[in-house]
């Protein structure tokens, strides 16, 4: 009678743990997100590779203009995606005497290395920049050197820029960088909770390495390219922004531009300027782009990066 209980028990535990693993997020629904133009760039016939400072293969894409380079942006993709997307972005500031990089994360795209070594050494993801960096230095001495980041590559060049190792000045777009969004701290522990319970509680239990958290690109992309991935852990999440955040935002004192479509899901313009008034830089500007969002913005940000990086 005891070890029939106990199978019971044991049966009723099993389907819990099945049902809340199935409930995690919402079902698959259409994406709130324009797509952005499938490039033309998908294959690996423009992509150049760097070492990491343990000799790991990484990938990036370079635009260069025809003439004198002026200056010099590396531009971090957002989570899961890759730099391939960014082509449209590479090309309108090639033009402006721009030069670009645009590597991919390590596990991203055609770089080496997987997410989950990153979420146990994020640290990983910096030195990958720096190394990036000598190679652009290497190639264009005497210019200034730019990050950016987009979505939650912005929080990741905003980590970048709290080490202070030298860059002239920081972009982001539609940046995706707030206490508040989902993780484990105080702040965003409720947001968590409320949208995957179940998640939550396997995070907070040590198992925040499951790919189970989804990432709704619209499908057009995601047929597209095989290398869209759809599914990120919490871990993943947490790497790409600073750990403390209003101590980030006093660190970063260098020339900061923010550029966001008008039709941004994700955060409303009104927001993004107050959030942008905590940073302790000086100089730092905010553009809003009209009829775009959150990923079409990277289609049209090349004129108002170029814009400003003129006064610079």
């Amino acid at each position: 009678m005891e070890k029939w209980k106990g199978d019971i028990l044991f049966l009723l535990v099993i389907g819990a743990l099945v049902g809340g693993w199935l409930s995690l997020y919402p079902r698959s629904a259409d994406s709130p997100l324009q797509p952005i133009d499938t490039p033309k760039t998908l294959d690996d016939k423009t992509v150049r590779t760097y070492a990491s400072h343990e000799g790991l293969e990484l990938a990036y894409r370079l635009y260069e203009p025809r003439g004198t380079v002026r200056h010099v942006v590396i531009m971090l993709h957002d989570t899961l995606l890759h730099s391939g997307w960014y082509d449209a972005l590479g090309r309108g500031l090639a033009a402006e005497g721009i030069a670009v990089y645009l590597p991919d994360r390590r596990g991203c795209g055609f770089s080496a290395g997987d997410h989950r070594s990153v979420a146990d050494h994020p640290e990983l993801l910096i030195e990958d920049i720096t190394a990036l960096i000598s190679v652009a230095q290497s190639r264009h001495s005497q210019t200034g050197i730019y990050l950016g980041g987009h979505g939650r590559g912005a929080g990741l060049a905003a980590r970048y820029a709290t080490t202070g190792r030298p860059i002239d000045g920081l972009i982001l777009i539609s940046p995706y960088l707030s206490g508040e969004q989902p993780n484990l701290r105080p702040e965003g522990w409720q947001e968590l909770l409320a949208a995957h319970p179940g998640e939550a509680y396997l995070a907070r239990s040590g198992l925040d390495h499951w790919a189970v958290w989804q990432v709704r690109w619209p499908q057009a992309m995601v047929k597209a390219d095989p290398l869209i991935e759809q599914r990120i852990a919490l871990s993943c999440m947490h790497e790409t922004e600073p750990d403390d955040l209003a101590a980030a935002y006093a660190a970063i004192t260098m020339p900061l531009l923010c550029v966001q479509g008008e039709d941004d899901p994700l955060t409303e313009t009104d927001q993004t300027s107050e959030w942008l008034a905590v940073f302790a830089s000086p100089d730092r500007q905010l553009e809003t782009l009209s009829g775009v969002d959150y990923l079409t913005v990277v289609e049209e940000a090349a004129n108002p990066i170029a814009h400003w990086l003129e006064g610079r």
